[in-house]
């Protein structure tokens, strides 16, 4: 018998990317890509609980030990040089569906991700309030990507 419910672990995973998206919003003002992607996660949500689960979860899965080890710096910055063979020739099946605008989109996102990422560098003349702000939010994230890994693991045990 197993003691997770499909329909507790969606909600949960879905809860966590909206605080993942709420978290960054706060930060990342006046962007209207971001406002688009969030109104699109929102409607996918709404429409297939189980979509972002089963299709977000796998990368995170793929890329568990980067996650686990904490490395989220060699992670965010290295992605491109990180792929995975079986996430390339996934991604290549799927690149003949894309157009250019998804491509655009993808590397939009990719950039206002890195950008935020990059923000949490501490700079000398950072303060220590801001120190400590960055490295909270940080952790935050870190915490919320651990808890998306964790609720696709248990999808994985019913699955």
């Amino acid at each position: 018998m197993n003691q997770y419910d499909i329909v507790d672990i969606s909600t949960s995973f879905n809860r966590t990317v909206k605080q993942l998206l709420l978290l960054m919003s706060q930060s990342i003002t006046n962007n209207l890509f971001f406002e688009s992607v969030k109104r699109k996660i929102k409607i996918i949500i709404d429409k297939d609980p189980l979509y972002l689960l089963e299709e977000g979860g796998k990368y995170l899965f793929n890329y568990r030990e980067f996650i686990k080890n904490d490395d989220f710096d060699n992670l965010i910055f290295n992605t491109d040089n990180l792929i995975k063979n079986e996430d390339k020739e996934l991604l290549i099946k799927e690149a003949e569906k894309i157009t250019t605008d998804t491509v655009n989109n993808i590397k939009n996102i990719l950039y206002i991700l890195r950008d935020k990422w990059a923000s949490y560098i501490e700079n000398d003349d950072d303060t220590d309030e801001i120190k400590l702000k960055k490295m909270s939010e940080k952790n935050m994230i870190k915490r919320i990507i651990k808890t998306l890994l964790s609720e696709y693991c248990k999808y994985l045990t019913i699955k």
